[in-house]
């Protein structure tokens, strides 16, 4: 399987095409790339609506949260395809993750501690965690901290969600 990722890796012309072939690799669903520019969100409405009508689901790649926000409520209120963001999928697997750290640390969910650091790359991050019976869960800002505050830091809690280093550039 790796081989055959790999090659993706090395032979796709885009990451979204990428990302079509390890959903079409992997799942049994049909995926297509469509290259669509996400400076006009109006715009990418229409193009959404505008997909033929066997299209279901449409895959959002690298909009901010703020966009895709948008996006689905517009689509959805026009009857189009269910939108799904790439961010709701991170959202998703952090949860997962951090209730299974939980697991192997033997803290019971709502007994936990978790801290989020620049949870705006993840908006939707801390009510998921709250809905999965999370304690407490804190937006925390380690942009400027050393080493030592961070160790500090983890002391304090039980995990920490790191999204400092997550790319700015889209958000």
């Amino acid at each position: 399987m790796w081989s055959l990722l790999r090659r993706l890796h090395r032979n796709r012309r885009t990451w979204g095409e990428g990302y079509a072939a390890l959903i079409r690799y992997r799942t049994a669903l049909r995926a297509e790339h469509t290259a669509l520019s996400f400076n006009d969100v109006p715009r990418l409405v229409e193009t959404i609506l505008a997909l033929p009508d066997h299209v279901e689901t449409v895959f959002l790649i690298g909009l901010p949260p703020y966009g895709t926000a948008i996006v689905q409520h517009e689509v959805a209120a026009h009857h189009g395809p269910l939108v799904i963001a790439d961010n709701e999928t991170m959202t998703a697997s952090l949860a997962a993750l951090t209730l299974t750290a939980l697991d192997r640390q033997g803290v019971w969910p709502w007994m936990a501690t978790v801290y989020i650091s620049q949870s705006r790359h993840a908006p939707l991050l801390e009510d998921v965690l709250t809905q999965c019976g999370i304690g407490t869960v804190t937006d925390i800002d380690t942009t400027n901290s050393t080493r030592e505050d961070t160790r500090r830091i983890i002391e304090q809690c039980d995990v920490l969600i790191d999204l400092s280093t997550t790319t700015t550039n889209l958000v």
